[in-house]
């Protein structure tokens, strides 16, 4: 049998040419050298693995309408070619480091790497587990061809990687420990800010303000593109050594990206993450008028600070009506013993500030408190996606 006709079974929806740099070892004589450790999020539990048995499912990219392996094959040919590349943006890296190149030539380069990043986020398991849990009943595995269909459509990617490049500002973080995991998303986002769902605005959607994108290099680097407000240890235009603190803290958002998996260099610290994480599928969201024709379909909510999950909890229940005319001297209805102006009246006030916002959007439909001026790019939701492909169709 030729190399053409060998059927992969295993098929990787993170390749092993990035999850090579999330092993325990970097070093191929060290006998821990194969070992990486991974999250199932279905049973909450990490695993000792190797690279080339996690991020995978049996026949994953496989339609019974597509000749077999046909996605496998087209995907393994990009990873090659990409691979490449993404092992010279780390040594790059590390030759900037060594003071040998300029910045400016790493950040021109990560340019450059930004949109191949980008289609491996649109590949990835995480996306297609978003898709597929809002696929038409009827359509097994449909998911399949709205992956394609984004994939291939470069002008997509490319407007997702200009839209970084010319609203966001840049910082590459850096792990000195080499505790960086991974998710399955590829790309890890959260929001900076408290933003409502009624506004059908995900709050890991590229194109607002006050959001984070965290792209992988490897268990030391992560490329980080920021608007607005940023956690105080990230610093535009250069390499950021983090504290093992700060470390976590992003490991937690890249946790929280995942669906299926997450994988990572040590038990430990994929463990300290995994104590944060928040096991939620897609939502969906029902809204009687404006612009929103009925509803909304959301991916994942993922917050940075932990105040603005509150407040989005807050909102998004019943929750609210307990406080509505609490004093702000009075004990604080959620029973923590402390007066309701020194614990939740925050979220209240947050409470205040949406309504007013809803209520202007429902008279103009063209406002976005949300919105990055100028910045025409909306990362699509699964139900803008969904609906444009079957409008297609």
């Amino acid at each position: 049998m030729n190399k053409d006709e060998i059927i992969t079974i295993n098929q990787h929806y993170v390749p092993c040419c990035v999850l090579k740099f999330f092993k325990e070892s970097d070093y191929p004589l060290n006998k821990k050298h194969k070992r990486i450790f991974h999250v199932l999020h279905n049973r909450n539990q990490i695993y000792q693995s190797t690279i080339d048995k996690v991020m995978s499912g049996r026949f994953f990219y496989e339609n019974s309408e597509i000749p077999i392996n046909r996605v496998e094959k087209s995907l393994q040919k990009f990873e090659s070619w990409y691979s490449n590349m993404h092992g010279k943006m780390i040594g790059l890296i590390r030759e900037y480091e060594a003071g040998t190149v300029k910045f400016s030539i790493v950040r021109d380069n990560i340019f450059n790497l930004l949109e191949p990043m980008i289609r491996m986020h649109l590949r990835s398991g995480a996306i297609m587990y978003e898709l597929n849990y809002w696929q038409e009943r009827n359509r097994p595995n449909y998911s399949l061809f709205r992956m394609l269909d984004r994939l291939l459509q470069r002008n997509y990617s490319y407007d997702f990687a200009y839209t970084l490049i010319k609203f966001y500002d840049l910082c590459i973080l850096k792990s000195n420990n080499g505790n960086f995991i991974i998710s399955d998303q590829f790309i890890s986002i959260a929001s900076l800010s408290f933003k409502a769902r009624f506004m059908n605005a995900t709050n890991r959607t590229v194109g607002l303000k006050d959001v984070i994108i965290l792209l992988p290099l490897s268990k030391h680097y992560y490329i980080c593109f920021y608007n607005g407000n940023k956690p105080s240890f990230i610093r535009s235009n250069q390499i950021k050594q983090l504290t093992l603190e700060q470390t976590e803290e992003l490991n937690v958002v890249i946790m929280n990206n995942s669906y299926m998996q997450t994988a990572g260099p040590s038990f430990e610290i994929l463990n300290r993450a995994l104590t944060h994480y928040n096991d939620e599928g897609p939502t969906a969201v029902y809204y009687g008028g404006g612009r929103f024709n009925g509803g909304a379909e959301l991916r994942k909510e993922v917050f940075y600070y932990e105040k603005d999950r509150l407040i989005y909890e807050f909102v998004t229940t019943l929750d609210y009506r307990r406080y509505m005319n609490v004093g702000k001297n009075e004990s604080c209805p959620c029973n923590s013993g402390k007066t309701f102006g020194e614990c939740c009246r925050y979220k209240v006030r947050e409470f205040d500030r949406f309504m007013d916002r809803l209520k202007i959007q429902d008279e103009n439909k063209h406002y976005d408190p949300y919105g990055i001026p100028d910045c025409h790019f909306r990362e699509q939701n699964i139900f803008e996606y969904h609906s444009q492909n079957r409008q297609k169709n």
